[in-house]
């Protein structure tokens, strides 16, 4: 199978104080690095492309370049937006590719068995992403900041990367989503807008963005209570798993029919 991974890397660090994260070491790397060395070493993956802002581009090349990557990867410029980045990615990719994944460049962490678990999910079921259980009670404020309600977290959960699609499925909805100028904070969510059902993959806590310098803390701790694989299972997997592996349903993006 023909499968492209797009990472995500045209973020502007804006919560990291004028540092540019993508360049911040997680367990003596430069984050980009990590990232990027994850898919590397998934030996199903044929293409990666790192899309990032023209102004960033040749500093991301020589960390890469340093790291003996550079010639692994295609770099390409990003958009004004993620969605017109993740487009651009998606018309540079081989067009052979069947399954596409999808990842923010400031998840360094993510294991192999998540990406291997989301390949497996696209290539079954057409769109899916990592997803772990609600632990934290959530509530809806009303206008006046009094409590409106309280959501169930039973029904809820946190979406993390790498999201995965049939290639050919996501190209079109982005064209279609770019068309109707539809603003949207995840590729999920473009699939779902256009009626796809999404599956949910197990994923762990331990697959965090790093988008804060506490964040980038916890990062480098958890990367120095690991033995160093990279994207091997060096974290503990999540103790709500047997909670995915019923199912949630009979019917997902595989068997729906597409607009």
């Amino acid at each position: 199978m023909n499968i492209t991974v797009i990472i995500a890397a045209g973020g502007s660090s804006s919560r990291m104080k004028g540092r540019n994260k993508l360049l911040a070491k997680v367990g003596g790397k430069a984050l980009l690095v990590r990232t990027t060395e994850a898919f590397l070493k998934v030996d199903q993956i044929d293409q990666i492309i790192i899309v990032a802002a023209k102004k960033h581009i040749e500093s991301y090349m020589q960390v890469l370049r340093e790291a003996g990557h550079l010639d692994k990867i295609n770099m390409v410029e990003g958009g004004r937006t993620r969605m017109e980045s993740v487009y651009n990615g998606l018309i540079e990719a081989n067009k052979e590719t069947r399954v596409v994944l999808i990842h923010d460049a400031a998840r360094p962490l993510v294991t192999k068995k998540t990406i291997l678990d989301c390949i497996e999910a696209a290539e079954k079921y057409g769109a899916c992403c990592p997803a772990v259980p609600l632990s934290d009670t959530l509530k809806e404020a009303g206008k006046k900041g009094f409590v409106k309600k309280t959501l169930r977290r039973e029904d809820l959960y946190k979406i993390q990367t790498p999201q995965a699609f049939n290639f050919k499925d996501i190209l079109n909805l982005h064209k279609k989503a770019a068309y109707r100028g539809l603003k949207v904070t995840d590729d999920a969510q473009i699939a779902e807008y256009f009626g796809y059902h999404v599956y949910l993959v197990d994923s762990d806590e331990t697959n965090i963005k790093i988008t804060t310098q506490m964040d980038l803390l916890i990062a480098n701790a958890l990367r120095a209570g690991s033995n160093d694989t990279g994207a091997e299972d060096t974290f503990s997997p999540s103790e709500h798993s047997e909670f995915f592996t019923g199912g949630r349903g009979k019917t997902h993006a595989a068997d729906i029919e597409r607009e």
